[in-house]
Parts: structure tokens; sequence; C-alpha cells
């Protein structure tokens, strides 16, 4: 473990709670929550340290994501209170304590980037001559299709069908039928 990292880590985590205690102090509504969600902050602070201490290798990737917490907390506080200035600033640093831990977390191995194996090229496709290429086009077969007898329903044949005036005129057991039309067809 570096000395510096750690002392940079130790102040910008202290500038962080630092500033979400100034935003917290616009706060008129949830005053008590926040304080006791801060001193968790604080207290997860603490045990993250002594971790990056003991050479931990769970302790950078920790930090990175007690800087992500803060920053959301620095936002819920912003929307209760909406003091921009302060908010600002507690933002930025969260930020930075971020990109630095989590560079530290990549850099010292603790979250692994590997790069996959590259692929062997692929065999050449093998050459086909002409011969063969007409061959595999004259091998599929198409069929024609006809046309549905009944393509449309206006194409159906009618069914009987009574004008409600000659209903009325006929005798009930006869009915007039009507003869339906033929259409001609068109040749293609």
């Amino acid at each position: 473990m570096e000395g510096k990292d750690f002392i940079a880590m130790v102040l910008i985590a202290f500038l962080s709670l630092w500033g979400t205690l100034y935003l917290e102090t616009d706060l008129k509504d949830y005053f008590v929550p926040e304080l006791f969600v801060i001193l968790l902050l604080i207290i997860v602070a603490v045990g993250i340290f002594y971790g990056i201490a003991a050479g931990k290798d769970w302790a950078w990737p920790s930090l990175a994501l007690f800087f992500l917490i803060a920053a959301a907390n620095c936002v819920l506080i912003y929307i209760a209170a909406g003091n921009t200035t302060p908010f600002t600033v507690t933002a930025c640093i969260n930020l930075v304590g971020f990109v630095v831990a989590v560079s530290r977390s990549v850099s010292h191995g603790f979250a692994k980037i590997e790069e996959l194996p590259a692929l062997p090229p692929l065999p050449p496709a093998p050459e086909q001559d002409e011969q063969e290429e007409g061959d595999l086009m004259n091998s599929l077969e198409t069929y024609e299709v006809e046309p549905d007898i009944f393509q449309y329903e206006e194409d159906k044949p009618e069914e009987e069908v009574i004008a409600p005036k000659e209903r009325a005129a006929a005798p009930a057991g006869k009915k007039k039928k009507r003869k339906p039309k033929q259409r001609k067809r068109k040749k293609r």
C-alpha cells in the first residue's frame, strides 16, 4: 500500500462527507434521518479504510461503491433542498474519488480486465467451378401457384337473397331465387 494514495483517498472521503454535512444543513423535513445516513457512511468509510490499510482485495472496489452511494445521497439532498453550489462541489469531489478508486482497483489487479485470445483465421472457402454454380441454379425447383378460385369475398357465389318487398308479396312456401352472376376469368 502506498501512503500517498491512502492519505489522498482519506482526504477526498473527508471532503465528501463534510460537503454532505454542509448540504444537509439546508434540509428542513429530513434532517434527522439524513444525519443517520451520514453517520452510517462515516462508519462504512472507516471500515473500508481499515481494509485498504490491511491490503484487502475488497477495499478499493468497496471505496468506489462508497463514493457512488455518497454521490447518490448528495443528489437526494439536492432534490430536497435545492442548494446548487455546494452540491456541485460535493458531486465533483465524489466523482474524483470514484475515478481514483476504480483506477486503483484496476491497476492493482483487484478488478481484472482480461483480453480474450485472438481467434485463428478461417480457412479459405473451396473454389467452385462455373459449371458447379450453374448446376446449383438449375437444381432449384419452382412451381407455379394457381390463384384461389374465390380470391375475394365478392367472387363467392351469392346465396338466396329476397328483397323485403318481394318477401311480403311472395307466398310463404315459395321463395324467388337469384342466379349468381358469372364472371369471366381473365387468362394470364
